[in-house]
């Protein structure tokens, strides 16, 4: 009896070990893969392609460089380069849980025939009618005597892929088609529940070239370029924004964004604006989920957000009720000793349903949660 009970536990503990109730996801414990080696991916988004399927993971490595101190943006790039190098790799990491990731490959590499640039804020989607997965990505190239990078020279570069682990195509070096040339921090949407019975992608970005305004465009049917001036919202916000997130729960579109960042150490706040569709119309909820204050961290007081990060995106997780879990993501810029080690904050959102249209609830600080996918 007792060496079936024995046996019978270790059944169990195997069991429980391949198909896990529930994760534990840390914001104080350095983010791993199934290796225990640090993951160096950041920016990016994570997307469950099919129910039940794995969640795929993209972002930016910003390698073994080491920021300097807190001097900003122009003190980044000019005094050290750090974040601004052009050999930052486009890394896939994938995971049944969201908890344990496998190291897929680095899905652009520079060798593969991509522009030479500044990458960054990589954001992967799939077209149900060409089949392909399709990748957009700022670029950013350098020039000038010392090689700075020349944000009036910047461009979203587009590649495919008929798998979802690259390697990426280049389709188009510089997508010519939208309203505003420059542009800056953006997110991809795709919207598979409308009246029209067809995938229509978006585009929220925001330029250079008008001032830093969130808009949102109408992509082309195989999501490689928008339609520009035909289809657009124009600017929707005040000046000097960026980050956008869209993402839709029930018959709602939200849209959070925050003042322009560049790696602060701060974070950045995250506004919320919220439609009936993309193209609008776009109400100003009149709040922020992640305001930047004063808060005592250590016994000295520190201006810095709520998240301590720069908003990043949005993941949709399916929990084990059918119900779908919307986590914030944002990227904590300059809590590693290396920019590859910059930590995440990750807070499932929750939602007022007493209000019309439902409120996204003010984030609140914690050190961990448990996931039940």
């Amino acid at each position: 009896m007792f060496l079936i009970s024995i046996a019978l536990f270790l059944t169990l503990l195997l069991i429980s070990d391949v198909s896990p109730t529930s994760v534990v996801i840390s914001n104080v414990l350095p983010r791993v893969d199934i290796n225990g080696k640090p993951m160096d991916i950041h920016d990016g988004n994570i997307i469950q392609y099919d129910k039940d399927g794995l969640y795929y993971y993209y972002g930016i490595g910003y390698g073994d460089c080491h920021p300097p101190l807190d001097f900003g943006c122009a003190g980044l790039y000019l005094m050290s380069d750090c974040g601004f190098r052009t050999n930052h790799t486009v890394n896939l990491y994938t995971s049944s849980d969201l908890y344990r990731w496998t190291f897929v490959r680095d899905i652009f590499p520079t060798s593969g025939g991509r522009p030479r640039g500044i990458y960054y804020r990589p954001k992967v989607i799939y077209n149900r009618y060409t089949q392909l997965y399709v990748l957009w990505i700022n670029r950013v190239v350098r020039n000038g005597p010392f090689q700075s990078p020349n944000f009036l020279n910047a461009s979203y570069v587009v590649a495919t892929s008929k798998t979802p682990d690259g390697v990426f195509t280049v389709v188009q070096e510089k997508v010519q088609t939208l309203q505003y040339d420059n542009p800056g921090d953006f997110a991809v949407f795709v919207d598979d529940s409308n009246d029209t019975g067809r995938s229509i992608g978006y585009l929220v970005y925001n330029s250079f070239n008008n001032l830093h305004r969130i808009q949102i465009e109408q992509m082309t049917p195989n999501f490689t370029s928008t339609l520009g001036k035909s289809s657009t919202t124009g600017p929707l916000t005040p000046s000097n924004n960026e980050a956008p997130i869209m993402f839709k729960r029930h018959e709602y579109y939200y849209l959070l964004f925050g003042q322009c960042c560049c790696f602060c150490t701060s974070g950045s706040n995250s506004r919320v604006y919220v439609s009936k569709h993309p193209m609008g119309i776009w109400n100003d909820t009149q709040y922020d989920i992640d305001p930047v204050r004063d808060i005592i961290i250590d016994g000295i007081v520190r201006h810095r957000s709520i998240s301590g990060g720069q908003e990043s995106f949005v993941i949709e997780a399916l929990q084990k009720n059918d119900t779908s879990v919307f986590i914030f993501v944002s990227d904590r810029w300059g809590t590693g000793k290396k920019k590859a080690n910059d930590m995440q904050y990750w807070q499932p959102l929750e939602f007022d349903d007493t209000q019309i249209p439902p409120r996204i609830q003010q984030l609140i600080w914690t050190d961990q949660f448990i996931l039940n996918l």
